[in-house]
């Protein structure tokens, strides 16, 4: 019985990983004054906004980060509501950052450039289309537990 309750809570969760890209992208980029100098070590507001081809947001995400020695954050963007709805398929993106060096939300674009692809989108478009109805067993101590794709 423990192993089977050990199967079930170890083995079930793995096999729910397999082929599940993360559904966010990381961003880095670098934090200047108006005179060209680092904001180091302090913590800025950011806003993310994601535009489509007429230059219309589709997705907009606010959030902060903290600054190195070079003024150098790192962002993981995708994590607010509506990035799942965006219609990637639907030509190409740019993505338009602003910051507040104050950590506040008064704030100034820094930057404008395309979305390129990611590893993931470019494995998926070599994967070709499938039905997604084959159906896998998988046996654990005797007993067969059925998974939809």
């Amino acid at each position: 019985m423990k192993r089977l309750l050990f199967n079930l809570f170890f083995l079930i969760p793995l096999v729910s990983l397999f082929a599940q890209a993360p559904p966010k992208f990381n961003y880095q980029a670098v934090a200047r004054d108006g005179s060209g100098v680092f904001i180091a070590n302090k913590t800025v507001g950011v806003k993310v906004e994601i535009l489509n081809g007429s230059n219309a947001v589709v997705y907009t995400e606010t959030q902060t980060a903290t600054t190195n020695t070079y003024g150098l954050f790192t962002l993981q963007i995708g994590g607010g509501p509506g990035f799942s709805a965006i219609s990637w398929n639907s030509g190409a993106f740019n993505i338009r950052i602003s910051i507040d060096p104050n950590g506040g939300t008064s704030y100034s674009q820094i930057g404008n450039t395309q979305l390129l692809s990611v590893p993931y989108a470019l494995y998926a478009n070599q994967s070709g289309s499938g039905t997604g109805t084959d159906a896998q067993t998988l046996t654990l101590s005797g007993k067969n537990l059925s998974i939809s794709n």
